[in-house]
């Protein structure tokens, strides 16, 4: 026997001990005379049997349900024992009190035994919740009318929600944030636009935050609006948690508009470098045709190279030599423009980073109203091999250019502007 028989066997044996229990009581005739205690014995039976039917699982019991099934079966078992017992109350008791006695002593065992197992009475919740996770990331500005799509989009999903039906959106683009809560369709949507990186585009942070604010009291939906370029994250495991939560994922793909594009897929070089050593710096970019494009490298925001350079169609290389500067952190910076500018339409992905840190004396920059306070830290910064330049502005943005190069950056009683 395979374990998918086990329920349904189990079922029939529960049906078939209770049917028998039955048939001996009225056997005996002890149940005939004593109507109370027969409809006390069938209520009695009543929790093992929603039990023994809701792990068997044909179909959902509607309206009821229990809290401790597990302990339908014991709990049974006692109030059948004390049931048996109101047998035995003497028979020269007026038909009246014998009656009364019964019936109080009956519907108490029966309470007691539901109160333990949690007898839930209820009705079937007949409400939708919608969650639209709309992608606002750059790709989507190569969508044509993307906005008002999303908007008709939007309108469609309201004409077919019921009175109690909630619908919200969520935007997401390296991650999730919501834009307008659940609501239902008679109240306005909430003005705002949330704010986020658009730098990438994460499917799976979106499928896991509109998880966690579907509520539990309604059936959830999640929809996305999208072109469906996912660029990090992961969307399949955020899809297999929408699966084991009961979540269907509904798609509206946002096709984008064929553009030609130039741009940086990647800039690459090696996360560390002594002073004054070789490094490799590796530019790939993608182009939907043949182009020439002018090529400039900035390092910490200054100009270093700059020249004109032929890339293939697809994915390129371009491979710059580069001598590690003087120690710190340093950021390189790759910006391309097409000679041709009908060959590039999206100007915003024509720029890459990177970053190097070259091994030395590093430098700390502290930032102290009152310069005697610092001497403690200043003290335990050097004796830590640091290089310490103690400054202080009355504003933090008068003192932006200095940490870029710095490896630590303290800061105390500045204001932010």
């Amino acid at each position: 026997m395979t374990a998918a028989f086990i329920p349904p066997a189990f079922f029939a044996a529960f049906v078939a001990v209770a049917l028998a229990y039955l048939g001996f009581l009225l056997r005996r005739r002890a149940l005939f005379s004593r109507p109370v205690l027969l409809l006390a014995t069938l209520l009695a039976l009543m929790p093992a049997a929603l039990a023994a039917f809701a792990w068997w699982g044909p179909f959902e019991v509607p309206y009821v349900r229990l809290e401790r099934s597990w302990l339908a079966f014991p709990v049974t078992l006692v109030v059948l024992l004390g049931i048996a017992r109101l047998e035995r109350i003497s028979s020269r008791q007026s038909r009246l009190r014998r009656v009364a006695t019964e019936l109080l002593a009956a519907l108490t065992l029966v309470g007691l035994g539901l109160t333990v197992v949690g007898l839930e009475l209820g009705r079937p919740l007949d409400r939708l919740s919608v969650l639209v996770a709309i992608d606002r990331s750059r790709s989507v500005d190569l969508v044509p009318n993307a906005e008002s799509r999303i908007m008709a989009e939007l309108r469609v999903a309201e004409l077919g929600m019921r009175d109690d039906d909630r619908i919200g959106t969520l935007a997401f683009r390296t991650s999730a944030s919501v834009e307008d809560p659940l609501r239902q369709r008679s109240r306005l949507p909430a003005p705002q636009r949330a704010e986020v990186g658009r730098d990438g585009t994460d499917l799976g942070a979106a499928v896991r935050h509109g998880l966690g604010e579907l509520p539990s009291d309604s059936a959830g939906r999640i929809v996305l609006l999208s072109d469906g370029v996912s660029t990090r994250g992961d969307p399949v495991g955020a899809a297999l948690a929408a699966v084991a939560a009961g979540v269907p994922i509904d798609v509206v793909p946002l096709d984008q508009q064929k553009v030609p594009d130039v741009r940086i897929a990647s800039v690459r070089m090696p996360a560390r470098a002594s002073r004054d050593e070789p490094v490799e710096l590796r530019v790939v970019t993608s182009s939907s045709a043949p182009a020439r494009v002018e090529l400039r490298v900035l390092r910490d925001g200054e100009p270093i190279k700059k020249g004109i350079v032929d890339i293939a169609a697809g994915e390129d290389v371009i491979y710059l030599r580069e001598v590690a500067p003087g120690s710190g952190f340093h950021r390189y910076d790759v910006e391309v423009t097409a000679l041709d500018a009908t060959l590039d339409r999206a100007l915003e992905d024509n720029s890459g980073s990177a970053f190097l840190r070259v091994r030395g004396q590093a430098t700390a920059l502290v930032l102290e109203r009152e310069p005697e306070l610092a001497a403690p830290l200043v003290r335990a910064l050097q004796g830590a091999a640091f290089r310490v330049e103690l400054k202080w502005s009355a504003a933090l943005r008068d003192l932006l250019p200095c940490p870029v190069a710095c490896y630590s950056v303290s800061l105390t009683a500045v204001r932010a502007a």
